[in-house]
C-alpha cells in the first residue's frame, strides 16, 4: 500500500469515528456518573444502554480493553434480553475497538453482525453507518474493492432516507475508496460533494476535514499550488475553532507541501509551529516524526550538525515510546548524515565517521527486515554501499551495491504489481457501470504497465551489469597501478646492479694498476725516476677520468630523478581524474562518466607518449591542457576557461618542460573555482618577458585564505603533492641546465575582497634552446 493510501484510509477513519462519536459526547455523562447509574441499574434495556456509553467513554480514552469488557457485557445482556437495537450498538463498538487494536478480522465479524441485526429491525441509518466502518476495516486489510462496495452501500441508503450527515460522510469514504485505488479524479468529484454537504450543514471541522483531503488529492496528482490553496482555507477554520489538533494536521500537510516546493525556510516555520501544538496536547509519537521531517529540511540546507541533533531527538523518543517503525527510520538518517559529515572530512577523520555511520545502519537493517519497511531497506543499502566506496572497500560496497539493486528491482516490479492489482479492482468495480468501455481501456492500460516492467527489469539488469563492469574497472586499474610500481622498483634495482658492478670493475682496475706499479718499482730500481713519472702521468690520468665518471654519473642521477618525478606527477593526476570518474558514477550520472573516461582514456595516451621527454612545445602542452580542461569541465559544468597566446611566440618550437602548468591549474580549480558559488572563471595567457617565456593562470576563486579557512573548519588537510613535486623538479631543472624557473603565487583583491590568484611561471628562453639541442641530439643519435 502506497504512501497515499494510507493517508486517505487514516483520513476517512478519523471523520467517521469522530462524526459518530461527537454526535453521541452530548448527551453522555462521565465514567463517574455513568458507573454510579450503572450500579443502580437493573438487569433491563437501560443497563444496556449504560454499558455501551462506558464503552464509548473508555474508547475516546484509548482504554481499550476496559471498554471490551464492557461491550462484552453489554452484547450478551442484550442477547439476554432480546434487546436488539443494544446488541447492534455492542457490536458496532466492538468493531471500532478491533480497528483501534489492530485485529480487523475481528472488527469484520463484529461489524457484520451489527448490520445483520439492524436490517432484521429494518434501521437503515445503523446499516448504513456500520457500512462505512466495515470498508474502513476492508481498507486496512488491502481489500479495496470490498471496502469500495460497503462505501456506495452505505451513501445508496443515506441517499434513500435522506440523512444529509450520514451521506456528506459516504461520500467522503467513496472517495477515499477511489482514492486507495489511484483513481484521483473519481476520487476528487465525490470529495466535492462531501464538502458541498458539509458547507450546507454548517458543520465546520467536516468541512475543514474534506478540504484537507482535496488538498491531499491535489499532492498526488501534483498540482501544489491548488493543494497549498486549499490547506490554508482549513487552517483559517481549524484556527477559529480552536481545534488543536487539526491545527496540527493542517500545518503538517502545509510544511510538506512547501518543502516539496523546496522553500525550506517556510516548511521549517509550519513543522516548528504544528510542532508545539503537539507539545501542548501531548502528542509524542507526532512530535518525534515532526523531528524526524525537520532534520530532513536541515539535510537540504546542508546543516548536518542540527539535522543530525533532530534525529537523535527523534531517536530518543521513538525508544521511550517502544515505536520500532520510528527507531528504525531514525537511525538509517542517522546513518545517512554520519556519512555526509564523513565526506567531508580528511581520511583519518572521516574514518571514524563511517564506523559510527555503519553501526547505525546496521541497527536500523534488523528493525526494518522486522517491520517490513523496504524503502528505509534500500536507502540503507545505499548508504552502505557510499561509505564502503569512499573507505576502499570495494568487496562490500559491491555486495551492499548487489543488495541495492536486487531490492530496487523487487520494490519496482512490486509496485507495478500493485499498479495492475489496483486497476483490476478498478476495473471490477467500474465494469457495472460501463462494461464495454472500462475493459477495453484498462486492458490497453494493464498492456502498458506491462510492457514498463519489462523495461524496469531490463534497466535493472543493466545496471547490475554496469556495477560489475566498474568493479572489474577498478580491479584492473589497480593491478594496472601496482605492475607500474613494480616496474619503477625494477629499474631502479637493475641501475644499483649496474652502477655496483661498475664501482668494483673501477676498483679492481685501480687495485691492478698499484700492483703493477709496485712491481715495476721494485723490478726496474734504475728506471726509478722515469717510473716516478710514468706513476705521476698514469694517476693524474685516472684522477681525470675518474672526475669525467662522476660528473656523468651526476648527470644520470640528476636525469633519473627528474625522470622519477614526472612518474609521481602523473599518478598523481590519475589519482584524482578517477576520483572524479568514481564521483560521477556514485551520482548516476553515466552520460557524463562515459564522456569522462573517453577523454581520460585519451589524456593517458598523452600522458604515456611523453611519459620519457623532459620537454615538449608549448603547443603539446596546450593540447594538453585543452583536453584536461574539458575533463574538469564535467566535474564543474559552469567553469569557464579561456588560453590566450602570444602570437610572436613560435609554439611548434619554444619548449618546456614536461606537465609544468597543470598542478597550478589543478590547484585553481580543486582548491579556488569547486568551492566558489556563481560564475567561475580560468584564464591562462602565455607571452614573452625579456628573457623569459612567462605563463600566468588567473582565476576569480575564494583566495588562498578563505580556501586554507575550509580546511580547517571542515578539519580537511590536503598536502599539495602536485605542487611539492613541481617546486623540487624546478630545483632539479636548475641544477641540471643552470636556468632556473621563477613561480610566484600572488592573491588578488577586489574593494578589498579576495577575488582569486594569480600564478606566474617564467621559463628561461635559454632553457628552451638547451632542450632543442638535446632533442636534436637525441634524434640524430637515434
Amino acid at each position: 500500500m502506497n504512501k497515499g493510501s494510507r493517508i486517505l484510509i487514516f483520513l476517512t477513519v478519523l471523520i467517521v469515528y469522530q462524526q459518530d462519536l461527537s454526535g453521541q459526547s452530548k448527551t453522555n455523562g462521565t465514567i463517574d456518573s455513568l458507573l454510579i447509574i450503572l450500579k443502580f441499574s437493573r438487569e433491563d434495556t437501560n443497563r444496556v444502554n449504560t454499558l455501551n456509553r462506558l464503552v464509548y467513554q473508555h474508547l475516546v480514552l484509548n482504554n481499550l480493553d476496559i471498554a471490551k469488557e464492557y461491550a462484552k457485557s453489554s452484547i450478551q445482556l442484550a442477547g439476554i434480553l432480546g434487546f436488539k437495537k443494544g446488541k447492534a450498538r455492542g457490536h458496532y463498538l466492538s468493531g471500532l475497538i478491533g480497528i483501534k487494536k489492530g485485529n480487523y478480522d475481528t472488527s469484520i465479524l463484529h461489524f457484520r453482525s451489527a448490520i445483520k441485526i439492524d436490517e432484521e429491525t429494518d434501521n437503515r441509518a445503523g446499516v448504513a453507518q456500520t457500512l462505512l466502518s466495515l470498508g474502513g476495516a476492508y481498507t486496512s486489510k488491502g481489500n479495496l474493492v470490498d471496502a469500495l462496495k460497503c462505501y456506495q452501500s452505505s451513501l445508496k441508503i443515506q441517499e434513500g432516507i435522506g440523512n444529509k450527515r450520514g451521506q456528506m460522510m459516504a461520500n467522503n469514504s467513496v472517495a477515499t475508496g477511489f482514492g486507495n485505488m489511484g483513481n484521483y479524479p473519481e476520487a476528487l468529484k465525490y470529495f466535492k460533494a462531501s464538502l458541498k454537504l458539509a458547507r450546507e450543514l454548517r458543520d465546520n471541522n467536516a468541512i475543514a476535514n474534506n478540504i484537507n483531503n482535496i488538498a491531499n488529492i491535489f499532492i498526488y496528482e501534483g498540482n501544489l499550488t491548488e493543494a497549498l490553496k486549499y490547506v490554508n482555507e482549513s487552517l483559517e477554520i481549524f484556527r477559529a475553532s480552536g481545534r488543536k489538533e487539526g491545527m496540527a494536521f493542517a500545518l503538517n500537510m502545509l510544511g510538506v507541501i512547501y518543502e516539496m516546493q523546496e522553500k525550506h525556510d517556510e516548511s521549517m516555520h509550519a513543522f516548528l509551529e504544528c510542532q508545539k501544538i503537539y507539545e501542548e496536547i501531548g502528542n509524542r509519537r507526532d512530535i518525534a516524526k515532526l523531528h524526524n521531517k525537520i532534520g530532513a529540511i536541515c539535510i537540504s540546507k546542508e546543516n548536518y550538525a542540527e539535522a543530525l541533533e533532530h534525529q537523535l531527538t527523534a531517536l530518543q523518543i521513538f525508544v521511550e515510546i517502544n515505536d520500532k517503525w520510528g527507531i528504525a527510520e531514525s537511525n538509517a538518517s542517522i546513518a545517512h548524515i554520519l556519512s555526509i559529515q564523513g565526506s567531508l572530512l580528511d581520511a583519518s577523520a572521516a574514518k571514524a565517521k563511517y564506523d559510527e555511520a555503519i553501526n547505525y545502519a546496521s541497527k536500523a537493517l534488523l528493525l526494518v527486515k522486522e517491520v517490513g519497511a523496504r524503502e528505509t531497506e534500500k536507502g540503507l543499502y545505499e548508504t552502505l554501499w557510499t561509505i564502503y566506496t569512499r573507505m576502499g572497500d570495494y568487496k562490500n560496497a559491491l555486495e551492499y551495491k548487489r543488495l541495492y539493486l536486487r531490492l530496487k528491482d523487487s520494490l519496482m516490479s512490486n509496485a507495478t504489481t500493485r499498479k495492475l492489482e489496483q486497476l483490476r479492482t478498478q476495473y471490477e468495480v467500474e465494469e457495472a457501470v460501463n462494461k464495454e468501455k472500462a475493459s477495453k481501456e484498462k486492458a490497453i492500460e494493464i498492456e502498458k504497465l506491462k510492457y514498463r516492467l519489462a523495461l524496469l527489469e531490463k534497466k535493472t539488469e543493466q545496471e547490475k551489469l554496469f556495477a560489475a563492469q566498474k568493479f572489474e574497472n577498478e580491479r584492473i586499474l589497480a593491478e594496472e597501478k601496482a605492475k607500474h610500481q613494480r616496474l619503477l622498483a625494477e629499474e631502479k634495482t637493475e641501475q644499483e646492479i649496474k652502477d655496483a658492478k661498475a664501482r668494483a670493475l673501477l676498483e679492481n682496475e685501480i687495485k691492478e694498476k698499484k700492483r703493477r706499479t709496485d712491481s715495476l718499482i721494485a723490478g726496474m730500481a734504475g728506471f726509478a725516476l722515469i717510473s716516478v713519472l710514468c706513476i705521476i702521468i698514469i694517476r693524474q690520468r685516472n684522477k681525470k677520468n675518474r672526475a669525467i665518471e662522476k660528473a656523468e654519473t651526476a648527470h644520470k642521477i640528476t636525469e633519473l630523478e627528474l625522470q622519477s618525478l614526472r612518474a609521481q606527477l602523473n599518478p598523481h593526476f590519475m589519482f584524482n581524474s578517477l576520483n572524479a570518474i568514481q564521483d560521477l558514477i556514485l551520482r548516476e550520472e553515466n552520460e557524463k562518466s562515459h564522456i569522462y573516461l573517453s577523454r581520460f582514456a585519451k589524456l593517458l595516451r598523452q600522458l604515456l607518449d611523453s611519459a620519457n621527454q623532459p620537454f615538449v612545445t608549448i603547443k603539446q602542452e596546450m593540447e594538453f591542457l585543452e583536453l584536461y580542461l574539458s575533463l574538469e569541465n564535467l566535474r564543474v559544468p559552469n567553469l569557464q576557461f579561456s588560453i590566450v597566446k602570444d602570437p610572436q611566440i613560435d609554439l611548434e618550437m619554444r619548449m618546456i618542460p614536461n606537465m609544468i602548468l597543470q598542478p597550478y591549474i589543478e590547484n585553481a580549480i580543486w582548491h579556488g573555482l569547486s568551492q566558489k558559488k556563481g560564475e567561475k572563471r580560468l584564464n591562462i595567457r602565455i607571452h614573452e618577458k625579456g628573457a623569459f617565456t612567462e605563463f600566468e593562470v588567473e582565476d576569480n576563486g575564494i583566495g588562498r585564505k578563505m580556501a586554507d579557512e575550509l580546511k580547517q573548519k571542515f578539519n580537511h588537510v590536503h598536502n599539495s603533492r602536485g605542487m611539492q613535486l613541481l617546486s623540487k623538479r624546478f630545483e632539479l631543472l636548475s641544477f641540471e641546465y643552470g636556468d632556473a624557473i621563477k613561480a610566484t603565487i600572488s592573491d588578488l583583491q577586489h574593494d578589498g575582497k579576495a577575488a582569486g590568484t594569480l600564478v606566474k611561471i617564467e621559463v628561461p628562453i635559454s632553457l628552451s634552446k638547451q632542450a632543442q639541442k638535446l632533442a636534436h641530439d637525441q634524434n640524430h643519435n637515434n
